[in-house]
């Protein structure tokens, strides 16, 4: 009797850290693309400045390679720093889901677990892709 009352505190528990996992994974994919807004819009404030600065005929603005240059270091921050933020989010991101996966079986079944299967992986590279290639623009 007493371990069946522990069993049932034991699956309210787990019913519980179910619960919280799925409520975090939604944060954490919130905020990815919370961060992914706030990091386009630095990088494509540093670009229109590039693209100001090179482009200005303003005789009394001197120094334009250099401005360029400062400008460029400060997007190419902004894009590396992108690229170790997408990476930390997709970690915390596949935390969460693994640990829904540990414990859906007994409450949901296998509703996480079946999707569409597709051999096709570039759905998960583009993140992976992107915050690269920004950086080689920069170059």
């Amino acid at each position: 009797m007493r371990q069946n009352k522990f069993k049932k505190i034991e699956k309210e528990k787990r019913k519980l850290a179910f619960e919280k996992a799925h409520e975090i994974r939604k944060f954490e994919i919130g905020l990815y693309w919370k961060r992914a807004t706030y990091f386009w819009a630095f990088i494509a404030s540093a670009f229109v400045a590039y693209i100001a600065v090179i482009s200005s005929k303003n005789e009394a603005f001197e120094d334009k390679d250099n401005y360029a240059f400062i400008i460029t270091c400060i997007g190419l921050i902004f894009s590396f720093s992108w690229y170790l933020v997408n990476r930390a989010s997709k970690h915390w991101q596949t935390n969460w889901e693994k640990i829904i996966d540990d414990l859906e079986d007994e409450f949901t079944g296998n509703l996480m677990k079946r999707h569409i299967k597709n051999n096709n992986k570039w759905y998960e590279l583009t993140y992976r892709i992107d915050s690269p290639y920004q950086e080689l623009i920069r170059l």
